[in-house]
């Protein structure tokens, strides 16, 4: 339950492993916000990242696949199986990599 409201900041704020260093070019789709919508290079580096608009889109995906990506909701291979993600093989698993982690999770105790 997470709807990315800048793709760009969202993707600049978020933690990623230390040890890989990648650029991944990502082309979003967002119905609602056409702002969040276009071509975007992710170069990370140190557990940082920078975006910049711009690149080939080599990976393709709506900004609701994007943000289970995000999240670790979905790992690349859900996304590419459920064809929330369009790409080359070596694109999918980069990304996997670069969004790395444990999947949400939130205690049921309120």
């Amino acid at each position: 339950m997470l709807r990315l409201l800048d793709v760009r900041r969202a993707l600049e704020s978020r933690g990623y492993p230390e040890a890989v260093s990648a650029r991944l070019e990502l082309e979003v789709q967002d119905d609602c916000i056409p702002e969040n919508s276009g071509r975007f290079v992710l170069d990370v580096s140190g557990g940082k990242a920078e975006v910049r608009t711009g690149g080939s889109g080599r990976l393709r995906l709506h900004v609701r696949g994007l943000a289970a990506l995000y999240t670790g909701f979905l790992s690349h291979v859900d996304l590419g199986l459920l064809r929330l993600a369009e790409g080359e093989p070596r694109d999918l698993a980069l990304a996997g990599a670069l969004f790395s982690g444990p999947p949400p999770a939130m205690p049921e105790i309120f």
